[in-house]
């Protein structure tokens, strides 16, 4: 094996420590915090945060993708990309601060206004470290990313859960979001160095626009769509079912954060330096989407599965609307994981505009599922159409993304489909046969590692993975490596 593609598994490697790491940390804050506080202050959380998602996006202009895709990135690009960040990021804060007060009123919610107000300062904070970030990704960096994010979630998850202990309630939430930046930022900073001063490039700043411009509008796009169910229930039903969508959000987030970080981190730096070579791009690319799809159906199957015991269970009783969520949003997530890994040869080979173009006709498909939600005013209704627009938007990225790979063969989506129906099956035999008769959490806990086994037995059966394989690679590659 070359030592391009050992770095590169290495690197991937560490992500997936490193992201599972920080997932289950955030995760189990937000269990602890989902038993002391109640839905609706989650509710105003997830519609503050919807805005300064967005405001995110625009902010980084999607020129941290750019930096890491040029091929001979200097000071000067990431003085130019920094000092255009901050100024940008500066400006949405401003922006979000004086509409705070009309959003508030607009959900007659008055508690919004200042929860806006302090959760916005993320969007700056955040504007400081991009190009530290992206520095991080040019140079494979994945081990000390993934130390630095660790440590940034233990610290703020400790401070949420002392501040929800003391009665603070809803701002327990919010200082976490704002405490996890400043460590992120600041250790960033630390280890990759401060931006040295040069000359703010014009030329440099064209460059990276061509590239994250288009980027950033279908980016913005699809932040604002998958947020945008906040919003409408938040303003069509309550600020209750805005909080049980949330919770089912940050279940669904857990394997998606972690999918979503590993294909525009590793994927996309290691593709980018092979992006010469086809046949060698066609290879990695195959490769790793067989292994995450595969990773990512069963994360699906698991927590459909065991979706009655995630809530009872882990956050209680009064949660237990979120159930539907839960099980509607984990299907949506797969499609969605699967979208995003066909975007990075888009990425890859500068087609951003086609990426605008695709978004555009994924959100036009959306906004009529929307539209069919809000008429029939069925929250379920509404979320079904999200999981349509899911596999939409990946069968539409895939076709496209054929045109650019030749190789990449229908097959591809043949292989997804087969692997899907292989957890439907494991699903509905434990799901609706096995824990119909054996109800009790503890055997349902004890009949997991069984659940798991037949899924990959019938991957293996299937031709589509054989876990034993690619497990013993990785103890080959780590052997290696000592």
């Amino acid at each position: 094996m070359s030592s391009f593609k050992k770095s590169v598994l290495i690197g991937l490697l560490w992500s997936f420590g490193g992201r599972f790491i920080y997932i289950i940390i955030g995760f189990l804050t937000n269990v602890i915090l989902a038993r002391i506080l109640m839905p609706e202050e989650f509710g105003r959380v997830g519609i503050a945060m919807t805005f300064v998602v967005i405001a995110n996006v625009l902010s980084e202009s999607g020129f941290s993708g750019a930096l890491v895709r040029k091929l001979d990135v200097d000071n000067k690009d990431f003085y130019t990309a920094f000092i255009f960040n901050i100024l940008v990021s500066f400006l949405l804060y401003f922006l979000l601060y004086i509409s705070a007060v009309y959003i508030a009123k607009y959900y007659n919610d008055m508690e919004l206004e200042n929860i806006i107000k302090m959760s916005s300062l993320v969007i700056i904070i955040n504007a400081f470290s991009m190009v530290q970030n992206a520095k991080a990704n040019i140079a494979l960096a994945y081990k000390k990313l993934a130390k630095i994010t660790v440590l940034s979630i233990i610290l703020s998850s400790f401070t949420a859960i002392i501040l929800a202990f003391y009665k603070f309630g809803v701002w327990s939430i919010v200082i976490m979001q704002l405490i996890n930046s400043i460590c992120l930022s600041s250790l960033l900073w630390f280890s990759f160095g401060r931006i040295k001063k040069d000359k703010f490039s014009l030329e440099s700043l064209r460059y990276l626009f061509s590239f994250g411009g288009n980027t950033t509008i279908a980016l913005f796009l699809n932040r604002f769509f998958d947020s945008v169910y906040q919003l409408v229930i938040g303003r069509f039903f309550s600020m209750n079912d805005v909080g049980l969508f949330y919770q089912g959000k940050k279940i669904q987030e857990v394997p998606l954060t972690f999918i979503r970080s590993v294909s525009s981190s590793v994927l996309f730096s290691a593709l980018s330096k092979v992006q010469k070579n086809k046949d060698e791009f066609t290879y990695l690319y195959s490769r790793f989407i067989a292994f995450l799809a595969s990773i990512s159906c069963l994360v699906t199957a698991i927590v459909y599965t065991y979706s009655t015991h995630i809530i009872y269970f882990i956050y209680g009783e009064k949660w237990k609307g979120a159930i539907p969520y839960i099980e509607i949003l984990i299907i949506a997530s797969f499609f969605y994981a699967l979208e995003t890994f066909n975007r990075i040869i888009f990425k890859t080979y500068n087609k951003t505009k086609k990426i605008l173009f695709l978004e555009i006709l994924k959100k036009i498909f959306q906004s009529i599922t929307i539209l069919i939600g809000i008429i029939f005013k069925d929250i379920i209704i509404l979320l079904y159409g999200y999981i349509l627009t899911n596999i939409f938007s990946y069968l539409l990225n895939l076709y496209f993304a054929k045109k650019i790979i030749v190789k990449l063969r229908w097959r591809e989506a043949f292989n997804v489909f087969k692997t899907l129906m292989s957890a439907i099956l494991v699903t509905i035999i434990f799901k609706y046969v096995v824990f119909i008769y054996y109800p009790e959490l503890i055997i349902n806990i004890m009949l997991l590692p069984i659940f798991m086994i037949c899924y990959f037995l019938l991957l293996k059966y299937l031709n589509i993975m054989d876990i034993k394989l690619e497990f013993n690679r990785v103890l080959m590659l780590i052997r290696d490596r000592n």
